[in-house]
């Protein structure tokens, strides 16, 4: 099996989960509406800027805490959360296999 083939099937089984169930959902809602869909474009737009002045950072907090106001977006940046936590405990999970799978651990 090649990388990306490997990838591909990480991802389908990731698709099957609770956490991204969730994520899609919240997700789909927020696409139904084009205001909140451009918002939260605009928002990730602003986030993936790179810049990281402390008036930029600001900004972000500010405007990420006015989009957690509306149930909606909160709905959909607290499931973004659990997801980016399911995926952090995975790659803990393969990083942990594959070190002990080394024999170096005593």
């Amino acid at each position: 099996m090649n990388q990306r083939d490997a990838v591909m099937e990480l991802a389908k089984f990731l698709s099957t989960t609770q956490a991204y169930q969730e994520l899609k959902q919240a997700g789909d809602v927020i696409k139904q509406n084009q205001a909140m869909y451009k918002a939260l474009r605009d928002f990730k737009t602003l986030v993936s800027a790179g810049q990281n002045s402390p008036e930029q950072v600001e900004h972000i907090g500010r405007e990420y805490q006015r989009l957690m106001q509306i149930p909606e977006f909160n709905r959909y940046f607290r499931a973004h959360d659990k997801y980016g936590e399911m995926l952090g405990s995975i790659l803990n999970e393969v990083s942990m296999i594959l070190e002990n799978s080394l024999g170096l651990n005593g």
